[in-house]
């Protein structure tokens, strides 16, 4: 029973470490954006969780009760029959969020608040700190092997690191050029 759990947490961490890994390497092209927009009361407030740039992000802002009432009339497709509730999701070409301010590691975040009473936090964490975890995981859950190896498992294993040279050597090629 031990080793059919650990086979399975072992399974879905290296699911979790490879989704990770592809949305890394798919946010250096494309932006994904979810934000949910409540325009209701005197204080507007406004959460985002984008992935882009090689980190995952989450702002969170409040907003003066008029300042964003030009969103409803702009933008009515995010807010049909009037209703003052908004989510929405695009995929992107570009960054929307700045920089954060204050990194360590790849970890940051970015606080600011105006005149105008306007509060904006921002945190950002980078892939990495998701896939690593989830692969260590996935590595010292498994089951331990007892180091005999079939002709099969040689090839797929040489196959594998095939596919990876020649990814790195495209890539290279492209970027030098």
């Amino acid at each position: 029973m031990l080793a059919c759990l650990r086979i399975i947490v072992s399974c879905f961490c290296l699911v979790l470490a490879t989704l990770s890994l592809m949305s890394w390497v798919r946010s250096y092209f494309r932006s994904d954006v979810i934000t949910t927009m409540d325009l209701s009361g005197t204080r507007h407030r406004s959460s985002t969780f984008q992935i882009g740039r090689g980190r995952l992000c989450f702002q969170q802002g409040t907003y003066p009760g008029d300042g964003l009432e030009f969103l409803i009339r702009k933008t009515p497709e995010y807010f049909p029959d009037g209703q003052r509730m908004a989510r929405h999701w695009l995929t992107i070409k570009g960054i929307l969020l700045p920089e954060p301010k204050y990194t360590f590691l790849g970890i940051g975040y970015r606080t600011e608040t105006d005149r105008e009473g306007e509060h904006y936090l921002q945190w950002s964490l980078p892939h990495w700190l998701f896939v690593i975890p989830a692969g260590l995981i996935a590595y010292v859950a498994k089951p331990k092997p007892l180091f005999r190896f079939s002709l099969r498992e040689l090839f797929v294993l040489l196959t594998i690191m095939a596919i990876t040279v020649g990814t790195l050597a495209a890539v290279l090629r492209i970027v030098i050029s």
